[in-house]
């Protein structure tokens, strides 16, 4: 589907669903779990970036990494030539949440690094490969903080140091924001510094970073949890030569004078002021080197959430709300909404998750963006047309005053959230995109059983995996005139059949889930497929095996 925004046309689209007004040549919407997966059992937040970034050398990849339900988490790639993906189990290990995932980032001479630490733990743990372009060997190393390491983030500048520097943020001490530098690309890191405190004190600051890879990172902090409600302002600075910048260009602080206090920081968006809450997906910047933010504001104990485009015209904050995504993603407890994600090497392409909603008898104006207006949004303003989550493509040519939007998935089975965007993609290439598919209710590894989508990708068999024990494929075989197999968490299984061009022919998965934990069986004649070699592709609840079949019929 395809729509226009326009000033004029904000108060309708913002409170509809999307209406076709032409089908989009180049796009048409399927279901999420369609799309290719690189791993069946895969879960990120939204903080702790990259997730996934692409590097050509040798090879053409993306590596993507992820944390599973259980306390392993791993890293993978896309091979963009041999169509083919790969995995391995990272050797650190920590507690099954959403919030352990690892970030991911490619030096310069093409070893690749990770950092991932515990839901408020103790540690930052870093991996880089043995040899350039190669997941399989890894270096560790532990980074020490001080009590509360918790999203780990990296960037690169590499006109700083003498090869480069690299900047690891996390949150730490206080649960404020600190980081850590290391001009030897990551063998070693300095002295941790304190990014930035509050006055008076609050609960849980949060922030987003993003780099040119070049000279600036940009920053924004959310002054509290976004739980708290009205008290959490969210504020920017940037980063450049040794010192810390409002977005006009007045100088906070340098480099000696850290931390920084809030009181002297810009104020981008407060959401008390709405009557809601509210928290930053995403930051990037513009080809005028302004920040640009998405960011999600939260109404009516979270059955809400209102989606909005923020950027520093160069002398104000512009505002820009985009639409109603619906209610949360399903995480009980939590003011958690589908997502949303830049293109960071195109900051005019966004995407989003959200439910399809449409106005009631009582229509809200999203579009008047007065505090007077907002307090008055409620749920008797909107229906809900389809409670799963569908992503879209968003791009703006005029800074976000209008957008066209085109449809990636649509009648999912399941949902389609926190999407992201690769590092350094390029168009063409694939893959654009990568977000999660599947079930959600919880941060903890019971609540969740999701797969790692990529769009766009030829489809291609995922690559067997190495699991915990070592014993991958030995659970899994043919005997016989059935497929057996040995369920280790059911509830999290998957069974699929793939022709040899990769596409899907049979899906098992559900009858796995209803089965008991321990050995099963499927009968072939189930498969209903022609004759011919078939890939067989299964997930016991912790790792994926692989293997063949030939059908006679």
């Amino acid at each position: 589907m395809f729509i226009r925004l326009t000033a004029l046309s904000c108060l309708f689209f913002a409170v509809s669903c999307l209406i076709p007004l032409q089908p989009a040549a180049q796009t048409i919407p399927q279901p999420g779990e369609t799309f290719t997966s690189i791993t069946d059992n895969g879960v990120w937040t939204w903080y702790g970036n990259p997730k996934a970034v692409y590097y050509a050398g040798t090879h053409k990849r993306t590596y993507i990494a992820w944390t599973s339900n259980t306390t392993n988490q791993y890293l993978g790639y896309y091979d963009h030539d041999t169509k083919t993906t790969s995995q391995v189990l990272l050797p650190w290990h920590y507690p099954a949440d959403d919030h352990n995932h690892p970030c991911v980032i490619v030096r310069p001479d093409g070893r690749i690094m990770t950092f991932q630490s515990g839901h408020d733990g103790t540690q930052v743990s870093e991996c880089i490969s043995k040899q350039p372009e190669d997941i399989s060997a890894l270096d560790t190393f532990t980074v020490k903080i001080l009590a509360w390491a918790c999203y780990p983030s990296i960037c690169f500048l590499k006109n700083e140091g003498t090869i480069g520097r690299y900047y690891l943020f996390f949150r730490d001490q206080n649960q404020e924001p600190w980081f850590r530098t290391s001009d030897d690309w990551g063998k070693t890191w300095g002295t941790e510094m304190h990014l930035y405190t509050n006055n008076p004190a609050g609960y849980k600051p949060y922030f987003t970073c993003a780099s040119n890879g070049i000279d600036e990172i940009h920053i924004d902090v959310e002054r509290e949890n976004r739980a708290i409600g009205g008290t959490v302002p969210t504020y920017y600075m940037k980063y450049k030569n040794g010192s810390f910048y409002q977005a006009s260009g007045k100088l906070i602080a340098t480099m000696a004078q850290l931390p920084i206090v809030n009181t002297v920081l810009d104020t981008v968006i407060y959401p008390g002021a709405y009557g809601a809450g509210g928290t930053v997906w995403d930051i990037a910047y513009d080809k005028n080197d302004n920040p640009v933010i998405l960011y999600d504001m939260f109404f009516s104990n979270n059955a809400i959430h209102v989606y909005w485009y923020l950027r520093w015209t160069g002398s104000y904050w512009f505002k820009r709300p985009l639409v109603n995504s619906g209610a949360n993603d399903g995480v009980t407890g939590q003011q958690f909404c589908g997502g949303m994600t830049f293109d960071h090497e195109n900051p005019n392409i966004i995407y989003l998750s959200r439910q399809s909603v449409k106005p009631s008898a009582t229509p809200f104006n999203l579009a008047d963006t007065t505090f007077a207006n907002y307090k008055k949004i409620s749920t008797a303003n909107f229906v809900t047309v389809n409670p799963n989550f569908e992503l879209d493509k968003w791009t703006t040519a005029d800074s976000g005053l209008t957008w066209d939007s085109v449809a990636i998935t649509r009648g999912s089975a399941a949902k389609n959230v926190r999407p992201s965007v690769p590092r350094g993609h390029i168009d063409g290439m694939n893959i654009n995109l990568v977000w999660l598919d599947g079930t959600l209710t919880s941060m903890s590894g019971d609540g969740y059983n999701m797969s790692v989508r990529m769009y766009p990708t030829d489809k291609v068999v995922p690559a067997i995996s190495v699991s915990p024990n070592g014993k991958a494929g030995q659970e899994l075989r043919i005997a016989g005139s059935r497929v057996a197999f040995t369920l280790v968490k059911p509830g999290f299984s998957s069974l699929r059949i793939y022709s040899l061009k990769g596409l899907l022919v049979a899906d098992f998965s559900s009858d796995l889930r209803r089965m008991s934990a321990g050995p099963a069986s499927i009968p072939v004649e189930r498969i209903h497929a022609v004759g011919g070699a078939y890939a067989v592709v299964f997930n016991n609840g912790e790792s994926r095996q692989k293997t063949s079949i030939v059908l006679t019929r």
